[in-house]
């Protein structure tokens, strides 16, 4: 074995050695042009992958929805399809200071992956508000508030999300005749409703006045300026109803087509082709181009 491999070497020794680096440089081009053709070529046939960025809704059982079907997060992920993944965050019972600690744990990481947040709904203060475990005063009220957003949009924070822009939503009122089913007050209420609106004139940030909202719609058509008619704005009481979410979604569509007006529903491009309407469509004519086996399956 060892004779072959000297009498190699020989041989390559007898070769000028300008003759030698010359096919070596020559073999690195053959190899480089092949590489530079496969690349090319897994660039036509894989296109780009599409990554839809995110809409992300904090806060506690408002935002869950979980009293009906028809609510904010549900309305807005019908509002963004094809356009933007909208995300469910509201924990039912959570207050601001429970929101604030947890969120580092789920909440995008900066560079981790493609996605992208790019518009957070925070909505938080009836739990804050309650007289139970859960309540927190005014001041701490701010303070979370403060510390989440920070999270957001600090660039030392590990979930920093420079392209997300945030919306804040204030607490919402409820029928003053479960105040002591579910341990709170309007006028205690309307404090936390109102703290929040101080910290988006603080950090100059939106705020959308549910509170004011859905009482002002509450009190129309009240003969006499009288006792608002609850019932059909929450199922519960507390707990928003078809109704209520009606006017939650009117007022974030409206706030984000006035603050963030390219990230309204109507102005974001879908980003998956629409459903083929004729023979010229371009995703109908690439699926009559897939290739199948016998059976039909993909070959």
């Amino acid at each position: 074995m060892l004779a072959p491999l000297s009498a190699v070497l020989r041989r390559l020794g007898a070769i000028p050695v300008p003759v030698l680096i010359l096919t070596f440089f020559i073999f690195l081009l053959v190899i480089g042009a092949r590489t530079v053709s496969q690349e090319k070529l897994h660039n036509v046939t894989s296109p780009p992958p599409v990554v839809f960025d995110q809409i992300i809704c904090i806060g506690d059982s408002l935002t869950a929805g979980l009293s009906t079907e028809k609510n904010l997060v549900n309305a807005l992920a019908r509002n963004y399809h094809r356009t933007f993944d909208v995300l469910n965050r509201g924990w039912a019972g959570y207050n601001s200071a429970w929101t604030r600690i947890t969120l580092p744990q789920w909440f995008p990481r900066t560079g981790a992956g493609h996605v992208t947040p790019r518009l957070v709904l925070l909505w938080l203060g009836s739990n804050d508000a309650a007289g139970a475990l859960g309540a927190v005063t005014i001041p701490q009220f701010k303070a979370n508030i403060k510390a989440i957003i920070k999270l957001l949009k600090s660039p030392n924070s590990p979930n920093y999300s420079p392209r997300a822009e945030i919306l804040l939503l204030t607490a919402t009122p409820f029928d003053p005749s479960v105040s002591a089913t579910f341990l709170r007050t309007l006028s205690r209420t309307k404090l936390y409703a109102e703290a929040m609106k101080d910290v988006g004139k603080e950090l100059a940030l939106p705020v959308v006045d549910l509170y004011g909202a859905i009482e002002s719609r509450a009190r129309e058509g009240v003969p006499g300026g009288g006792r608002e008619v609850w019932d059909k704005w929450f199922t519960d009481g507390l707990h928003l109803s078809e109704k209520g979410y009606e006017v939650v979604v009117e007022k974030v569509g409206e706030a984000i087509e006035q603050h963030f007006p390219e990230l309204h529903w109507n102005n974001v491009a879908k980003l998956l082709p629409m459903t083929p309407v004729d023979e010229e469509d371009e995703l109908l004519r690439e699926s009559r181009n897939l290739g199948y086996d016998e059976e039909g399956g993909a070959s």
